[in-house]
């Protein structure tokens, strides 16, 4: 799992003050742009005075990056906070922690590959941006109720069930 680490906070607040896109790349190890991971559009609303609004450039991020290493201070950094008034706004306007909100987007996306694909659980748990299969299943019992394999079962189970 890599880890998101911003060489240049200024250019996340000249993109919002300037109405513009941020890019974000992947670096080699000379610093040069090796692939382009998201993409942030700030735009002049007044959606932006509201905590939402405020909020909505990690949301974003989070969104197109959950199965990256996110960091409080790379989500906070982006909406031009501090860790600690992010978290203390983040869990006021959603009442959950950003940890459990990227946990619950992670645990989201897990549930439909279980659905959907033959992916073993282990590559399941890697593509959504956890190398501890072990802790996966464990944060995944915890917050669904079953294992992962269980799960699967139970929506083949489910699934068969309907078609009769």
């Amino acid at each position: 799992m890599s880890k998101l680490t911003f060489t240049r906070p200024n250019s996340i607040i000249n993109a919002q003050n300037q109405h513009k896109q941020l890019a974000v790349y992947i670096i080699d190890d000379q610093g040069r742009p090796v692939q382009k991971i998201s993409e942030l559009s700030y735009f002049s609303s007044e959606i932006f005075n509201t905590p939402i609004g405020i909020l909505e450039p990690a949301i974003e991020f989070t969104t197109n990056n959950y199965n990256k290493d996110i960091k409080l201070e790379t989500a906070s950094s982006l909406c031009n906070l501090s860790p600690s008034y992010f978290s203390r706004l983040f869990s006021q306007t959603y009442n959950m922690s950003f940890t459990s909100y990227l946990i619950s987007m992670r645990l989201f996306e897990a549930k439909k590959l279980l659905q959907t694909t033959n992916q073993t659980i282990i590559s399941i748990a890697y593509e959504v941006g956890y190398v501890d299969n072990g802790y996966f299943t464990k944060l995944f019992k915890k917050h669904v109720g079953c294992t992962p394999l269980e799960y699967r079962k139970n929506e083949i189970e489910v699934f068969l069930e309907d078609q009769f």
